[in-house]
């Protein structure tokens, strides 16, 4: 998955779908990647790593859109999100939002796909 200005690349690694993370995360970028997992998600794929090494920052509005992206794969699909990438402030952010009740922390790429396996 690409966009104009999204900054968002998806790949498959052994049936785990990747999304790459890059720049400022608002509603609107979050948005273009719910949409994607939810294709993702009706085309029946359950395992999911977002990764944070290229992002920024993300608003308000963006975490409350990444809030409902987990509860949408987890809760609603039964399936599994892991993060990598996260910067000490991004990390501490999502720690407080709650975010990581949906997701599992991994320091790199090799860890997230491990515990997804």
């Amino acid at each position: 998955m690409t966009g104009p200005n999204s900054g968002c690349v998806a790949r498959s690694n052994q049936g785990i779908t990747i999304f790459s993370l890059s720049g400022y995360l608002n509603h609107e970028y979050l948005l273009v990647l719910r949409q994607a997992l939810e294709k993702a998600l009706a085309a029946g794929e359950r395992r999911f790593v977002l990764d944070f090494r290229g992002t920024e920052i993300i608003n308000s509005p963006g975490i409350a859109v990444l809030l409902e992206i987990g509860s949408l794969v987890t809760e609603d699909h039964g399936g599994a999100l892991a993060v990598f990438g996260l910067t000490p402030h991004l990390h501490t952010i999502l720690e407080i939002s709650a975010f990581f009740c949906f997701a599992t922390v991994k320091p790199d790429e090799a860890e997230a796909l491990a515990a997804l396996r």
